[in-house]
């Protein structure tokens, strides 16, 4: 028996997502951002800090969208595509969305709406 590691890593999100690896490698639209903003809860913030965005920048897009959550969401997920460039891929923004217990089905739904 063979104990090769396949040559294909598994995907990050195990078999939960159904979206394919090469959308996963894409960088997320403003359009998809602003979808995932408003199907986001009180894990906007957990979400946002796994992907690297310091609490100082959480703070402050809270601050200037005080009495919008999803508008402060929204800001702080362009914040991080736009600091993280190539690397800010529906695949990444999937994982800190699990480690977050979000299902799945959230990212799903602001990709393929």
């Amino acid at each position: 028996m063979s104990t090769d590691v396949p040559a294909v890593p598994p995907r990050p999100n195990g078999d939960d997502c159904r979206l394919p690896d090469s959308v996963l490698q894409n960088v997320p639209s403003d359009r998809e951002l602003s979808r995932l903003a408003s199907r986001l809860g009180a894990e906007w913030e957990m979400v946002l800090l796994d992907l690297g965005v310091s609490a100082e920048a959480l703070y402050r897009c809270r601050s200037d969208h005080s009495l919008n959550t999803q508008a402060a969401a929204l800001a702080s997920l362009v914040l991080w595509r736009r600091s993280e460039g190539r690397k800010a891929t529906l695949g990444r923004l999937l994982r800190s969305l699990e480690a977050a217990g979000v299902h799945p089905s959230v990212l799903e739904d602001a990709v393929m709406c």
